[in-house]
Order: C-alpha cells, then sequence, then structure tokens
C-alpha cells in the first residue's frame, strides 16, 4: 500500500486552522502514512489511503474532523459522507473546563526534554499556547519570568510555551530560556485543546485540575492562586 503524498497530508493539516487564524496555523508540514487513521462516520469504516485519493478525486475540498493524541499527532480523521463539506471549527465550549482535570499531554522541547503530565503531579504547571513568537508578547514575557523565579523560591513550577511554529525557536525566544520550555510544531494541540484566543495560557495545579485561564497579552497574574 503506498503512503499518502505529502501534499494530502498538508491539505489535511490545514484544516486544524481555525477561521479566526488562518493567517497564523498553516505551516505544519509533517510527512507519514495515514493508513489506518481515516475513518467512514456512517459505517465505522476505515477508509485506506487509495480510497482516501479516490475521494478527494471526487470530491475537491472535502472536510474531515480531525482528533489529535497526547502528542499532538493525528490520531484519526473522520469522514461523514452525508455532509463531506461541512466546517469543523474549534468549540469553546470543548475546551478543558477549570476544576476539572487537564487532558494529558507529552511535549517534547527544543532542548531535548520531554514534560508528560503523569510526571508532572506534585508540581504546578503554565502552558501558554501561542502561533509564532511574531504574536508574542515580549513585556508579558519577562514579567512571567521574573514572576517565575520569585516563585520558584517557594514552589515547584514548570512553565512550557507551545508554539505552531516549525523553524528553530531558540534564536527568537532565546532570552526566556531555561525559565520557560519551548515546544514547536505544536498545531496538533491548538485542535486538542480547542485554543481559540491567541494566545492562551492555562494554569494546572500540582493534582493535574486546570484553576484558570489567562487570555490574550494581558499580564498571568498566577502567583495568587499559589497561595
Amino acid at each position: 500500500m503506498k503512503t499518502i503524498p505529502i501534499f494530502i497530508l498538508i491539505f489535511f493539516l490545514t484544516f486544524i486552522s481555525n477561521a479566526q487564524e488562518k493567517k497564523t496555523l498553516t505551516r505544519t508540514t509533517r510527512s507519514g502514512d495515514l493508513e489506518g487513521k481515516v475513518f467512514n462516520k456512517l459505517t465505522g469504516e476505515v477508509i485506506t489511503n487509495m480510497q482516501l485519493m479516490e475521494l478527494l478525486k471526487e470530491k475537491p475540498g472535502l472536510k474531515m474532523e480531525l482528533f489529535f493524541d497526547r502528542y499532538g499527532e493525528l490520531e484519526k480523521s473522520i469522514y461523514d459522507p452525508s455532509n463531506p463539506f461541512k466546517h469543523y471549527n474549534r468549540d469553546p465550549e470543548k475546551q478543558p473546563k477549570r476544576s476539572e482535570t487537564f487532558p494529558e499531554f507529552s511535549f517534547n522541547s527544543v532542548d531535548g526534554d520531554e514534560f508528560v503530565s503523569e510526571e508532572l503531579i506534585g508540581k504546578w504547571v503554565l502552558i501558554q499556547f501561542n502561533p509564532f513568537p511574531d504574536f508574542m508578547d515580549k513585556n508579558q514575557w519577562t514579567n512571567l519570568v521574573s514572576d517565575l523565579r520569585k516563585s520558584r523560591k517557594e514552589y515547584e513550577i514548570e512553565c512550557i510555551g507551545v508554539f505552531s511554529y516549525d523553524d528553530d525557536l531558540g534564536a527568537l525566544v532565546e532570552e526566556f530560556q531555561p525559565d520557560i520550555k519551548l515546544v514547536n510544531n505544536g498545531n496538533g494541540f491548538f485542535s486538542r485543546y480547542h485554543i481559540i484566543q491567541i494566545p492562551t495560557t492555562v494554569l494546572i495545579d500540582p493534582s493535574g485540575v486546570l484553576v484558570t485561564y489567562f487570555y490574550g497579552n494581558d499580564p498571568i497574574d498566577f502567583l495568587p492562586f499559589l497561595k
């Protein structure tokens, strides 16, 4: 069985862009085989790569509902023959809820470190989802680093910046390392957690529960929550 061509994979991954973020979330170009990951919604049957290619020829521009795993990788795609051109936008109602356990994750930083949700139990965790370094507020991050250093005198806390950016992040935001760990190529996480507002920052307590959100470039005033 042939693997699906890279241009078709890109075609799939561009669907993760929310209508409000089309100009920012279109750079992921991971290669891979979709065999066994595409399903017919009505029958539950797997759609093979060859069948998928035929579908794309018959229905150019068809849409699928995408699901991503804890690694930010495409887990499965659902094709609905009864509504092949339906748009699947992110839904704020499906974002992780405050006072509930934050869904599992495994982040790989640009430094080669792995951050696994289960292994972070016992620590506070801050995660900011931000498309590109161009959109980050460096004043916000400067203040965040200052607060992180203060808090670490008393608390264990990890801070992770997740970007949907494929290229080297180090040269662009290296001034904030190692206080903030950097993760690139993170498009799948934006869809997994239905991130719409940019940036979105979450605070997770030592038991793994989502405490609160911080949106946009407002101050990330997390210190009061630690007490």
